[in-house]
């Protein structure tokens, strides 16, 4: 068994999951297989190995909806910090010289409302890669060449990402982090019901209040109609008029596009 295999095992063991997406991403852009077994995997990596030599960054992540959130550009002291405040990550893979990322497993699968909505709100917690943080990132494979060129040295070559170990278990804080998520899922749900009713209690119109003639014979859209009946829809959407009663206007008072189609236009 080579580095490679034996490292990429180690994260696999740390990340159960009945399958994996893998994603090889080079100047030709992304190419992405789904649903991979491990067992697969293991037998593609000649190919993955010919791709990261010939330029691609070899990433991996399990397929859907799953139990872990992924940490992005995370230094050595926000590690210690991740393990001391009950956030010990499952793995860890070092991307590059001092840049790690941390696969967080919670105590069961999250939906991808709540997998984004955990992945921000670590990533705001602890400070990693807010761009980063959604419910399917991909996770660099340890093992492989970090192709980034601003890694690479002098000689020529690419650091390795490196598998850091940890235990592949839920970090201890995964309970009440959940409580935590559903709480701010209540609260969002209860801030748009109150926009909802707000929007619906909004003063009943004025009879007569908005028209059409009252924006074009106005001094601050002269010479200017479509303005006009623009500021006009606008007015009278806040006002509550149907989007039936906005049209109707406009038709009956219709504006000609040109003097000669005014001209055909019936009297």
């Amino acid at each position: 068994m080579d580095r490679i295999e034996a490292t990429l095992r180690k994260l696999l063991a740390a990340l159960p999951a009945p399958g994996y997406d893998l994603g090889t991403l080079s100047e030709r852009g992304m190419y992405r297989l789904e649903a991979v077994s491990h067992a697969r995997i293991l037998r593609m990596l000649p190919y993955l190995k010919y791709r990261n030599v010939n330029g691609a960054h070899i990433y991996l992540r399990p397929t859907g909806e799953s139990a872990y959130t992924l940490l992005d550009d995370l230094s050595p002291a926000i590690l210690v910090r991740l393990a001391a405040e009950g956030y010990r990550p499952a793995a860890v893979v070092e991307t590059s010289p001092g840049s790690f990322q941390a696969w967080l497993r919670h105590a069961q699968p999250l939906s991808k409302e709540l997998g984004t909505l955990a992945a921000k709100t670590l990533a705001e917690q602890f400070g990693a890669d807010l761009s980063a943080a959604d419910w399917r990132r991909f996770g660099r494979a340890p093992g492989f060449t970090n192709r980034k060129p601003q890694h690479r040295s002098a000689e020529g070559l690419y650091p390795f990402a490196r598998f850091v170990g940890h235990p592949g278990q839920p970090f201890p804080a995964a309970k009440p982090f959940r409580l935590q998520l559903d709480a701010i899922q209540r609260k969002d749900e209860q801030q748009r019901i109150a926009a909802r009713l707000s929007f619906a209690s909004r003063p009943v119109r004025t009879p007569g209040s908005v028209t059409l003639s009252r924006f074009r014979t106005s001094l601050r859209y002269a010479g200017r109609p479509a303005a006009a009946d623009m500021a006009f829809s606008i007015a009278a959407c806040a006002q509550g008029w149907a989007d039936s009663e906005i049209a109707a206007a406009l038709a009956k008072n219709y504006l000609p596009a040109t003097p000669a189609e005014h001209a055909r236009r019936p009297t």
